[in-house]
């Protein structure tokens, strides 16, 4: 598997199992800071509104720090804090879980009791033990 396929994979799953965009946020600014427009693009898929909610939010968690740069045209980016970036290490861990279980939680989401989804109880595949 390459990298962006390896890349694509995780964000799947990841998305499957970590919904939303705050892990995606810190996975990407993990070699550096980021303009919002670069982050978006990244991420895809992301509206600027859902973005900004995010960013501020994981702002206010004091897991990513706003810096804004007096220029014409302002320029803003974020970076990790010392907070965020210790969020890398389960990030990378949770990485590694699905590219081992990944592409099995995915057949079976995909599978034929896919819509029954909100009866998780009686669709159980483990085997109870007296």
């Amino acid at each position: 598997m390459d990298d962006s396929e390896r890349g694509r994979h995780r964000r799947e799953g990841r998305s499957r199992v970590l919904p939303g965009a705050p892990a995606a946020v810190v996975y990407l600014l993990r070699e550096g800071p980021m303009r919002p427009g670069d982050l978006r693009a990244a991420i895809g898929g992301i509206s600027q509104k859902m973005l900004t909610q995010t960013l501020r939010r994981m702002e206010r968690m004091t897991l990513i720090e706003r810096r804004r740069y007096a220029e014409a045209p302002p320029r803003v980016e974020y970076e990790l804090t010392e907070a965020g970036r210790d969020l890398l290490l389960p990030i990378y861990a949770f990485g590694d879980w699905v590219d081992k279980h990944g592409r099995a939680v995915g057949e079976g989401l995909a599978g034929p009791d896919a819509e029954d989804d909100g009866n998780l109880a009686s669709t159980s595949t483990h085997n109870d033990v007296a």
